[in-house]
């Protein structure tokens, strides 16, 4: 499964693309999905110890801190991590800010009910629907896969 979301996340990016990876963790999907495409990625996450390796730089950020980024992105995506998000909405609008006007954000998490073996609470794909569109998205596709949901969205016009 974590190949088919890289390689969907790849549909978005390629060489010098930008890319931001809310929510990185080890950065491993980050790395993989910079290798396979030449883009250029950020991953933040509250305990990323924070490093540069070549075209992939990692900070200690909250991803309801992303606004504050200087610069721009092709792509922000975040991967099983948004129910571990203190404030989804500001979230939301920190990736609005950061986009590039044509930029996609793409958001994949374990969908409300999914057994994961770790008791946490999930959102349904209504609910980040709604969320992402209360804030200022249109959704150009959203599915259910296994346990998880996609939703991918760009800057309404």
């Amino acid at each position: 499964m974590k190949r088919d979301f890289i390689e969907y996340l790849s549909r978005f990016v390629g060489k010098g693309s930008t890319v931001l990876d809310a929510g990185c963790g080890s950065g491993e999907f980050l790395r993989e999905l910079v290798e396979l495409t030449g883009a250029r990625g950020l991953g933040v996450d509250p305990y990323s110890p924070g490093r540069g390796e070549g075209t992939l730089e990692f900070r200690s950020l909250p991803a309801e801190r992303i606004g504050e980024l200087k610069g721009k992105f092709d792509l922000v995506y975040t991967v099983h991590s948004l129910h571990h998000f203190r404030d989804v909405e500001k979230f939301l609008q920190g990736a609005l800010d950061v986009l590039e006007d044509e930029g996609q954000l793409v958001i994949i998490d374990w969908i409300k009910g999914a057994d994961t073996g770790v008791p946490e609470d999930y959102f349904t794909l209504e609910e980040v629907v709604g969320l992402m569109e209360k804030a200022g998205f249109e959704i150009q596709e959203k599915y259910i896969v296994g346990d998880s949901f996609v939703v991918r969205g760009r800057r309404k016009a």
